[in-house]
């Protein structure tokens, strides 16, 4: 049953019977909503959110973030004296070690006029928890999120140290890799070549622990449609994606199928990274209902969101572009 069964939205009921014109119904609707959505926002149903190595909290401010370092181990003999062997390098002249983290604030606002029939009709349907209504404007929060994601993972990072950009020097795939393993002109469609060169590439670079590929829903089919090494073979698979339509888990990396990987019109990238390469962050979550009466009192329906994402290791991260 839903609140709107038991809950009119005209206000209290009165002794006669009737109902008055009492905000009283509104107002615990609105009251209902607010609580469900700010919990719901809180868990993003961003598909790459729980890839990364952590969440941090943003409050509408840059933040640092320690990038991830592969570190050396020295040998000290017992008459040594402690870090007598990297020559004492003061902790400042280091190098750059921390990246800048930066929310983008997203909004979904939404007017509703209760001077007319359909208004009030409207905002009854779009305020019922776990309705519609609020499942679209989750999914569109989502959807961001993982665009946010997709959009870092190769991007220049901001340097929290001295200021200045640090551009991805990991290592990327080729472009033009054929399904027999040769080499074509130009950029070719995505094949089991290809997959299997970024996962060798993160296993080199000590990187394929907790591996994730991210993939445009058009690589999937010409995957499916890599006839010299299929990637529906049980060689490869101990599942039936062919009976899924998805494929979940290939070559030790958990895949993940998202229409937000970025691309052209002819052209996609696959991306793979560990669980160590991305930093997301996320920070004040809203969501209320106000009359606004400079609006002819309509009632507003607002959500907003700090979203942002960063990349921590290069070497963590590798990617290849496909043609469509």
């Amino acid at each position: 049953m839903a609140i709107t069964d038991y809950i009119p939205l005209g206000g209290a009921t009165s002794p006669a019977g009737g109902t008055t014109d009492s905000p009283i119904g509104l107002f615990a609707l609105k009251m209902a909503y607010e609580q469900t959505m700010f919990k719901e926002m809180q868990q993003t149903r961003s598909m790459v959110a729980n890839t990364a190595s952590r969440m941090v909290e943003l409050e509408g401010y840059e933040k640092r973030i320690d990038r991830w370092n592969k570190a050396t181990l020295q040998t000290r003999q017992r008459t040594q004296a402690i870090g007598a062997d990297i020559g004492g390098v003061d902790s400042a002249e280091t190098g750059i070690r921390t990246v800048v983290i930066r929310p983008q604030h997203f909004e979904y606002p939404e007017f509703f006029d209760l001077r007319d029939q359909m208004g009030t009709l409207g905002l009854m349907n779009a305020l019922v928890p776990g309705g519609e209504y609020q499942n679209n404007v989750l999914a569109a929060m989502g959807r961001k999120f993982d665009e946010i994601f997709f959009s870092e993972i190769l991007a220049a990072v901001n340097l929290g140290e001295g200021g200045g950009t640090s551009a991805y020097a990991g290592t990327a795939g080729n472009d033009s890799l054929l399904s027999d393993g040769t080499t074509g002109t130009g950029v070719q469609p995505f094949c089991m070549a290809k997959a299997v060169e970024l996962v060798s590439i993160l296993q080199q670079n000590d990187a394929f622990y907790d591996a994730y590929i991210g993939i445009h829903p058009i690589q999937v089919a010409q995957l499916f449609n890599d006839t010299t090494n299929r990637a529906v073979s049980s060689d490869f698979n101990a599942m039936r994606p062919l009976m899924d339509g998805e494929i979940t888990r290939l070559l030790g990396c958990q895949w993940i199928s998202c229409t937000q990987v970025p691309g052209s019109a002819s052209q996609h990238r696959v991306y793979g990274w560990n669980s160590n390469a991305m930093v997301c962050g996320m920070g004040r979550q809203e969501a209320f209902v106000r009359n606004v009466p400079s609006r002819g009192n309509t009632e507003l329906v607002y959500h907003g969101a700090f979203y942002g994402a960063v990349r921590v290791d290069d070497l963590g991260v590798t990617s290849v572009n496909n043609s469509d």
